[in-house]
C-alpha cells in the first residue's frame, strides 16, 4: 500500500505556494487485509499449538465518469470568457489532489495520471444547436461489458471493466473525437505526467489542489471546449499516436469515444480584457503622487482652502438655524493626515450642536462630528435590537437607581431594604445614619447593585419606617429629597451605572453598539464625501480619526437621553464600548477592476517591527468588498509596503511570448530564490505540425528537453543526468502572478 499523506518532488514557488510533482494515494479498487496470529506453547513437551487467522474486504472508490462541482477547484480560461489565448494553456484545478492519480492508467507506470485535458476547437467537434453543448449523455452501462453495452461502428470504445464495488452514476458524458484529431491533439502517454502536478498553497483559502494542464494553445480564433477527459481503458500504445485500429476486425477506427468528467466553453479572439499588470499599470499610473485621500488642488497650495484640502475637507452644503443655506467643511473618518485631538472628549457628546465647529475667522463651520454623532443616531434608530437593548439598560438602571435611592433616603439597609436596627446590642456598631450612607454610598452599593441588577422584578415601594429615621448631624428632623437627588447624581448612581453596563453591554455590542459595526454600516458617501477623492483606477491611503468614530458611537448610544442618570450612563457605556473595540490606525481604499476581475485579490500590508528587522503583518481583518470594482482595507499600523498580488488560485500557465519562456530557477541555492526570474529564456518552443498544418499543440516531451538544456548551460542551474520532473515543468510554463507594490507616503 503507498503512502496516502505525503507528496513527491518539491518545487517552491513563493511563501505561499509548493508545487510538487504528484500526490502518492491508494488507487481505486478492492483491497483485502488478512492477518493471522499463532499462538504456540513453549514448554519442552508443547501441549498446544494453533493459528488464527481473519481478513476484512475493502472498497476504495473514487469518481469515474462524472466530476461534482466541488470536485473542479477551478478552470482557466473561465466559463464563457472572451480573450486572446494565444500563448494561454488551458487548465482545470481538482481537489483532492490525489484525483488524477486515483486510478491505474499503467501498471509499470503509477506516476502517469488517469486523466487529460482536452481542448477542442467547434470545427473539430461541433456544437448541437439544440443543446448548446458538444457531448452527448448516455447511459453508463453502454460503456460496459455485459448487458447494456453498446458497440458503434468504427468507434473505438474505451476497454472499460466492471469493478466489485459499483457506485458509479446513470449516465454521463461522452465525446465521439475524430481519430485525426485524437492523434494530434491528445497528450501522448509520455506527456501525460508532464501535464500535471500538485499546488500547495498555504494561508486563508488555501489548500491541495491537482492541476491539469492542455497542451494546446488556443490560436485559431473561435469557440473552443475544455474536456477533462478519462483515458481509462486505453492502452500505451493507443496513446502514443499510433493506428487506431477496432478490437474486433482490427479495420481504422475513424473515432474514439471518450468520457468527459467536465467540461466548460471560451472563445479565442482578438478582443480581451485587460491583464493583471495593465490594469495594475493604470492604477499605479493614476496614484502616483496623490496617495494621500485628498481632494485635488490646483492652487499654490497656500491659501485657507488649499489648507483645509490638504487635511482632506471637502465643501458641503449646509443650512443654518434660521434656515439659510451656506457651504461647511465635512470629513469622513478616513484622513490624509494625523487627526488632531479634539478640545472636548467625543465619547461624552450629547448632541449634534455639541460636535459642531465654528472658525469665527472665516464664518464656516465645521460639521464633520456633529455628522458622525446624527449618523451613529440614525443608525440605532433604523436598528430594532439596538433601540430595544438601550432602552431596556436605560430601564434597568432607572429602576435600580430609583430604589436604593429611596431605602437610603428611608433609612434602610441599603442592601437588604429592610429596616435598619435602632438599638445597638452589646458590642454592636450604631447604625449608619443617612448622611452616612449618602457619604458612603459607592462603598455600600456595590452588593446590593448586584442584587438588584439580577432581581426580577424589583423591590416594590419599601414602607415608611414605623419611627423617624435619626436625622443626620446638622439636619433637622423634617423629610427632604435631598438624600434622593444625592443617590441618583452621586457615587450611588456612578455605582449603579458601571453595574448594569457591564451586564448589559456584551448584549449591546452584539446588537450593533460596536464601532466597528456601526462604521460598516455608514453611507459610502460619508467616508469619502466626494468622488474626485477616489477616481477610476486609483488606491487611495488614509489614518482614521477615532473622534470621528467616538462620535458616531455617542450619537448611536444617545436614544432615550433625559435625565442625570442617562448622561451617566451615555458616558460609561460609550467607555466600555469603546475599551473593548480595538480600532484600526489606518487603511486604503482601492477602486479599481483589480477587485471585480479577481476575485480574491491579495493584500498584504507589512512593516519592520520597532524593535528588530522582521517583517509584521499590519493588516487588521480581511479585505471588504464594498462594492464589484471597491475594496476597503483596515491596517493595524501604517505600513511601509503594501501590494497588491493576483490570486494564487488563479495563476495561469503558457508562454511568455509567441515563441519563448522566460526561466525560472527551480531551486533554492541555484543563485536565487525559488521561483523567481533567472533572466534567462528559451525561445524555439516546440509545437506539434498537425495533419492541418497548424502549429499550436505542445510537443511536451521536447520541451521537457529543451528547459533542461537550457537550465544546464553556464552556469548550470541542473543536473544534466537528472530528468526534469513535472513540478519543475509546471514552474517554467507558469505565468508570473501580477502585483502591484506600493509604498505610502509618511
Amino acid at each position: 500500500m503507498t503512502d496516502t499523506t505525503d507528496p513527491a518532488g518539491v518545487t517552491a514557488l513563493a511563501r505561499d505556494v509548493q508545487l510538487h510533482d504528484r500526490w502518492l494515494g491508494v488507487p481505486t479498487g478492492k483491497y483485502v487485509i488478512s492477518v493471522e496470529h499463532a499462538v504456540k506453547d513453549m514448554a519442552p513437551s508443547p501441549q498446544f499449538q494453533q493459528t488464527f487467522s481473519g481478513s476484512r474486504t475493502l472498497h476504495v472508490r473514487g469518481p469515474r465518469f462524472v466530476f461534482t462541482p466541488e470536485q473542479v477547484h477551478a478552470h482557466y480560461p473561465a466559463s464563457g470568457a472572451t480573450g486572446a489565448f494565444a500563448n494561454d494553456l488551458p487548465h482545470a484545478v481538482l481537489s483532492p489532489a490525489v484525483l488524477p492519480w486515483e486510478r491505474i492508467l499503467d501498471n509499470a507506470r503509477s506516476d502517469v495520471p488517469w486523466l487529460a485535458l482536452l481542448v477542442l476547437h467547434e470545427t473539430e467537434l461541433p456544437v448541437d444547436p439544440a443543446t448548446g453543448r458538444a457531448d452527448q449523455v448516455r447511459p453508463v452501462k453502454e460503456l460496459l461489458p455485459g448487458e447494456g453495452h453498446v458497440q458503434p461502428p468504427k468507434i473505438l470504445l474505451p476497454a472499460l471493466r466492471n469493478e466489485d464495488d459499483p457506485k458509479h452514476p446513470a449516465t454521463c458524458h461522452t465525446v465521439d473525437v475524430p481519430v485525426g484529431c485524437f492523434t494530434d491533439v491528445l497528450p501522448r502517454f509520455e506527456e501525460l505526467s508532464l501535464l500535471c502536478h500538485v499546488r500547495r498553497v498555504s494561508g486563508t483559502g488555501g489548500g491541495d489542489h491537482a492541476v491539469l494542464l492542455a497542451n494546446r494553445l488556443p490560436r485559431t480564433g473561435g469557440r473552443y471546449t475544455a474536456h477533462v477527459v478519462s483515458l481509462e481503458g486505453f492502452t500505451k500504445d493507443q496513446l502514443s499516436g499510433g493506428t487506431l485500429l477496432m478490437p474486433d476486425d482490427k479495420t481504422p477506427a475513424e473515432k474514439v469515444r471518450l468520457v468527459s468528467l467536465w467540461s466548460w466553453g471560451f472563445t479565442a479572439g482578438d478582443t480581451t480584457a485587460p491583464s493583471f499588470l495593465a490594469v495594475a499599470q493604470q492604477v499605479a499610473t493614476h496614484s502616483k503622487g496623490t496617495l494621500p485621500l485628498r481632494l485635488p488642488d490646483a492652487s499654490n497650495g497656500q491659501t485657507t482652502v488649499s489648507k483645509r484640502l490638504a487635511d482632506g475637507y471637502a465643501p458641503a452644503g449646509h443650512q443654518l438655524p434660521d434656515g439659510s443655506r451656506t457651504y461647511a467643511w465635512y470629513r469622513g473618518p478616513f484622513t490624509p493626515v494625523v487627526p488632531h485631538a479634539l478640545p472636548v472628549d467625543a465619547k461624552a457628546l450629547t448632541s449634534e450642536a455639541e460636535a459642531m465647529i465654528y472658525s469665527e475667522p472665516h464664518g464656516v463651520f465645521d460639521i464633520s462630528y456633529a455628522s458622525a454623532f446624527a449618523l451613529g443616531k440614525a443608525i440605532a434608530l433604523a436598528n430594532t435590537d439596538l433601540a430595544r437593548s438601550l432602552g431596556e439598560i436605560r430601564q434597568v438602571t432607572g429602576k435600580t437607581a430609583q430604589e436604593l435611592a429611596k431605602r437610603l433616603a428611608r433609612g434602610l439597609d441599603i442592601n437588604t431594604g429592610k429596616e435598619a436596627a435602632r438599638g445597638e446590642a452589646a458590642g454592636a456598631p450604631a447604625a449608619p445614619r443617612i448622611g452616612t450612607l449618602a457619604a458612603t454610598a459607592g462603598t455600600l452599593a456595590t452588593s446590593a447593585f448586584n442584587q438588584l441588577t439580577l432581581a426580577a422584578p424589583l423591590l416594590a415601594e419599601p414602607p415608611a419606617s414605623a419611627a423617624p429615621a435619626a436625622a443626620a448631624p446638622g439636619h433637622s428632623g423634617t423629610p427632604t429629597l435631598e438624600p434622593v437627588v444625592s443617590a441618583t447624581t452621586g457615587d450611588l448612581a456612578a455605582a449603579t451605572v458601571r453595574a448594569v453596563v457591564s451586564r448589559h453591554v456584551e448584549r449591546a455590542g452584539r446588537a450593533g453598539l460596536d464601532p466597528l459595526k456601526l462604521l460598516a454600516a455608514v453611507p459610502f458617501d460619508h467616508l469619502v464625501p466626494d468622488p474626485k477623492l477616489l477616481p477610476t483606477e486609483s488606491v487611495r491611503f488614509f489614518h482614521i480619526d477615532h473622534s470621528w468614530i467616538k462620535a458616531l458611537t455617542a450619537g448611536a448610544s444617545s436614544l432615550g437621553l433625559s435625565t442625570s442618570l442617562d448622561l451617566a450612563l451615555h458616558d460609561e457605556l460609550n467607555r466600555q464600548i469603546l475599551a473593548r473595540a480595538t480600532l484600526p490606525t489606518a487603511g486604503l481604499l482601492l477602486r479599481s477592476a483589480l477587485c471585480r476581475d479577481w476575485p480574491g485579490l491579495l493584500v498584504i500590508a507589512e512593516r519592520t517591527k520597532p524593535q528588530s528587522k522582521d517583517k509584521e503583518d499590519v493588516l487588521s481583518g480581511p479585505p471588504r468588498l464594498l462594492a464589484p470594482d471597491l475594496l476597503l482595507a483596515f491596517f493595524s499600523a501604517v505600513p511601509e509596503t503594501v501590494v497588491l498580488r493576483q490570486p494564487s488560485q488563479v495563476l495561469h500557465f503558457g508562454l511568455d511570448g509567441t515563441d519563448q519562456i522566460s526561466l525560472r530557477y527551480a531551486r533554492a541555492g541555484d543563485g536565487g530564490e525559488a521561483g523567481a526570474s533567472m533572466q534567462r529564456d528559451l525561445t524555439g518552443v516546440p509545437l506539434r505540425t498537425r495533419t492541418t498544418g497548424t502549429r499550436e499543440v505542445l510537443d511536451t516531451t521536447k520541451l521537457r528537453k529543451a528547459v533542461q538544456d537550457k537550465l544546464c548551460e553556464q552556469p548550470p542551474r541542473w543536473d544534466s543526468g537528472t530528468e526534469l520532473p513535472p513540478s519543475v515543468l509546471g514552474l517554467q510554463l507558469l505565468n508570473t502572478p501580477g502585483q502591484l507594490v506600493i509604498q505610502p507616503q509618511k
